[in-house]
């Protein structure tokens, strides 16, 4: 039994590259300070490269596939971050639109604005 958190393989695989945007892209938010979804978009795109890089890839066109995992993996990681804020909170209320710079929970949305309701992906 292989006793450590992450391998190569598990960093490899697409449960655990997700894992890993979700948690880098959560803490890295709240040791910047600053609510953005930039933050973990670019993690999933360093994730992804990363990840071909010890794949090894050596055509032209195996660097630009990495855009493209990385989307599936931002997305895939604000998902679950979503999910567990609904499962977390409930359904959104409403009320007051924060501006400005704001303390980031851990755990929060991305974007402070975002709040899942009749149209799932549109800033307030």
């Amino acid at each position: 039994m292989n006793e450590d958190f992450y391998t190569a393989d598990s960093f490899l695989s697409f449960a655990g590259s997700v894992a890993i945007v979700f948690l880098l892209g959560n803490t890295a938010r709240v040791l910047v300070g600053r609510d953005s979804r930039a933050i973990p978009f670019f993690i999933a795109i360093g994730v992804a490269y990363l990840g071909a890089a010890i794949v090894g890839v050596n055509e032209w066109y195996g660097w630009v596939i990495p855009i493209i995992n990385g989307c599936l993996l931002y997305w895939s990681a604000f998902g679950a971050t979503v999910a567990l804020m609904e499962a977390k909170e409930g359904a959104p209320t409403g009320g007051p639109k924060p501006h400005g710079k704001q303390e980031v929970e851990w755990l929060s949305y991305w974007g402070a604005s975002h709040r899942i309701s009749g149209d799932q992906y549109s800033r307030r």
